[in-house]
């Protein structure tokens, strides 16, 4: 009976079990109780193997009878369990294109590609072992990235249910290059891959074990990563480094680069260049047939309906075209060699402008000598760049500097995270024209989706397109000091709003959001943050620490936890003030903790004590102080550093400890209640538990 429970368990032949009984009853002849501890031994064996195997999908299962029993509480703080290695819940994950325009012009690609990624009809280890890296190339422009984005998103979700998107664009730009080494480039790198993989075990560089933490079917897709090639050390590093260990560790993982050139010892998928028709088919063809046949006709006419259509200008014939303005459309995109992003460019000027004034334009940018870095891209590259120089020069001059210095965002923006601009009237005014921007193809835009405590919600991001920040910043020296430095400081400000509000938020009292919403809203912002930190240094030290010390705090608090170093070595060389040196000597103390130099931790936080305490004042700052080096002293073993700590927060008296800050002090005693448990006073480290509890009343996710 027993037996019989397993196979059906198991979904074995009831043979197997019989086998295994008569194998052991023949073996043990005269010892029928041997037999049959060898028989259960081997079942036992057999279920802990699939237990394993499964276990993915027996934890899902789990969860679910847990909700069905018992009911999923609206309310809950929910803190999600992590892997030693990655935090599924703080992955940055392949989102939807917002234009979805690809899956009707390229469906072909569309399909071929998701054949190619997909799994399910490949039965040869060896064939799937060719798939594993596949780099899809083709020009600037081309949409690769959208293609990429429709396949995972729409074609391959339920095959692939984790996907992880990691981009370089910013890693090795042509900006980064004038300011790092090459050494910090690399480590901008590795830190963008492990943020993307939600920061957890970021101490380790050793991508094989990260790998192997994926249970599931995973898809890394590696945007623009034509930046990496540009260098070929740092490709070399990158490549040997962390996408072969990524490879070869993990069968269940499929990683998909997008490139503008193709890369040895991959799978090549060329992105196909969209069709054109020939001048004489106009006088030959139907409209629609001309239309239908041919993908870069039907791509112009679709965004030139669109924007009508949006200004309810769009009348009933679908293709409002003489058959000379088809003739000058199908030589206008021939100029821009079929590119989506040329036919976008100038297909949303075609609602204002005839089309042959536009050729005229075209051809006169043509002509126009290019900047001499440019000239060692190819000649779509050039195209395309005549066809933005035309459609920059078309705006006006106040919009044109703004969008330099939308530019500046590292990793894209939210409308309301920017500041109005100086010469615009108002936030509306700005927003509005972000919205003409990015109807004029100047600005790519992705809704993002994050999940509040109560509410699901879709935000519009806006990120300026990689060729057009590089060919911006090619044309003038020195790019960003030109940029209004009064501007970015607002940036900068903006950016401390959003990280005050996290953090109030997660140390705060009441309503509070779900973590997981943090976290992705974190990750996101991570890169412009760092990057305004970083400029803001320069010239507003006193925001740049407040910044840092914010990002460190919440990285600490709820991951994902990245490597921070170089920020504060090179922050604490050019801060003199008191207070501001020790809030970064702490952060420092921590970030050691959790690097592969840990007892490194100790003199900083040592030596940020003795700054708060020469203070003479006791505030939350001392506390935090006190706070964190009760912390590294449990974690570290060090008695003397841990000891001295609950020796002053003793001599405090009642209102001094509350000077510290309530949730400084909970932690403090929370430190000491787990080093009486190691001495073995479990009654005192009860007590002490018990009142830390009650100073968190209130505090959500610091109780948890």
């Amino acid at each position: 009976m027993l037996y019989t429970f397993f196979c059906f368990v198991l979904e074995v032949d009831i043979t197997f079990i019989d086998k295994v009984k008569n194998f052991f009853q023949d073996y043990f002849p005269n010892h029928p109780k041997l037999a049959a501890v060898g028989t259960i031994l081997v079942i036992i064996a057999v279920v802990l193997y699939v237990v394993l195997k499964e276990l993915p999908a027996l934890s899902d299962g789990l969860k679910l009878v847990k909700e069905f029993l018992f009911g999923k509480r609206k309310d809950e703080v929910i803190i999600k369990g992590k892997t030693p290695l990655i935090d599924l819940e703080s992955i940055i994950p392949i989102t939807n294109p917002e234009n979805d325009y690809v899956r009707e012009e390229n469906n072909s690609d569309i399909d071929a590609l998701a054949v190619l990624i997909s799994n399910k009809d490949v039965t040869s280890a060896k064939e799937k072992k060719k798939r594993q890296i596949i780099v899809v190339a083709g020009p600037p422009g081309i949409g690769k990235t959208r293609l990429v984005q429709e396949v995972c998103r729409k074609n391959l979700r339920e095959e692939f249910k984790v996907q992880i998107y990691i981009d370089f664009e910013a890693v090795n730009s042509p900006t980064t290059r004038s300011k790092f080494s090459e050494e910090k480039i690399y480590e901008s790198a590795l830190t963008q891959v492990k943020s993307a993989l939600g920061g957890g075990g970021v101490d380790s560089n050793d991508f094989r074990a990260i790998a192997k933490d994926f249970q599931k079917p995973t898809i890394f897709f590696i945007d623009n990563y034509e930046q990496i090639l540009d260098n070929e050390v740092l490709h070399q590093r990158i490549w040997n480094h962390i996408i072969i260990p990524i490879a070869e560790s993990n069968d269940l993982i499929k990683i998909i680069i997008t490139s503008r050139e193709k890369i040895n010892s991959t799978r090549l998928f060329q992105v196909s260049r969209l069709t054109n028709a020939k001048k004489e088919d106009v006088d030959t063809m139907d409209v629609n047939q001309l239309v239908t046949r041919h993908t870069a006709l039907k791509l112009f006419c679709k965004i030139h309906n669109q924007i009508l259509e949006q200004e309810n200008r769009l009348k009933e014939d679908k293709y409002d075209f003489t058959k000379e303005e088809f003739k000058i459309m199908i030589d206008l995109c021939d100029k821009v060699s079929c590119l989506p992003l040329g036919i976008h460019l100038m297909a949303s000027r075609s609602t204002d402008i005839p089309l042959a004034e536009i050729l005229d334009k075209l051809n006169f940018y043509i002509q126009q000598p290019v900047p001499k870095s440019f000239k060692e891209y190819g000649n779509r590259h050039l195209d395309l760049y005549s066809a933005f120089k035309w459609s920059f020069d078309a705006l006006t001059d106040e919009e044109k500097s703004f969008y330099k210095h939308l530019t500046y965002f590292q990793n894209g923006f939210y409308k309301n995270h920017l500041p109005v601009w100086p010469q615009f009237k108002s936030k509306a005014e700005t927003d509005m024209v972000v919205a003409k921007l990015y109807q004029k193809s100047f600005l790519r835009k992705q809704q993002i989706e994050l999940v509040s405590k109560r509410d699901r919600m879709e935000y519009d991001r806006y990120e300026a397109y990689v060729l057009f920040k590089e060919l911006l910043q090619l044309e003038v020296s020195n790019f960003e000091e030109k940029l209004d430095q009064d501007y970015l400081n607002e940036i900068h400000l903006k950016s401390n709003k959003f990280l005050t509000d996290m953090t109030n938020n997660v140390f705060g009292k009441g309503e509070i959001l779900n973590l997981g919403y943090i976290k992705k809203a974190l990750r996101l912002e991570y890169e412009n943050i760092v990057y305004n930190i970083d400029n803001c240094s320069k010239s507003n030290k006193s925001l740049a620490v407040d910044t840092l010390v914010k990002l460190e705090s919440l990285l600490n608090e709820i991951g994902p936890y990245l490597k921070l170093e170089s920020l504060f070595d090179a922050l604490i060389e050019k801060i003199d003030n008191g207070e501001q040196r020790a809030q970064l000597l702490m952060g420092r103390a921590r970030v050691y903790k959790s690097s592969d130099h840990r007892e490194l931790g100790k003199e900083p936080i040592r030596e940020a004590i003795k700054i708060m305490e020469s203070q003479n004042e006791i505030n939350e700052i001392l506390g935090q102080a006190y706070r964190i080096g009760a912390y590294l002293g449990n974690e570290l073993a060090d008695d003397e550093l841990r000891e001295s700590v609950f020796e002053k927060v003793n001599s405090l008296s009642e209102s001094d400890q509350l000077k510290i800050g309530q949730l400084n002090l909970a932690f403090i005693l929370s430190d000491k209640a787990k080093a009486l448990e190691k001495l073995g006073k479990i009654g005192d480290a009860i007590t002490q538990l018990e009142q830390v509890l009650k100073l968190m009343e209130g505090y959500d996710i610091q109780q948890a």
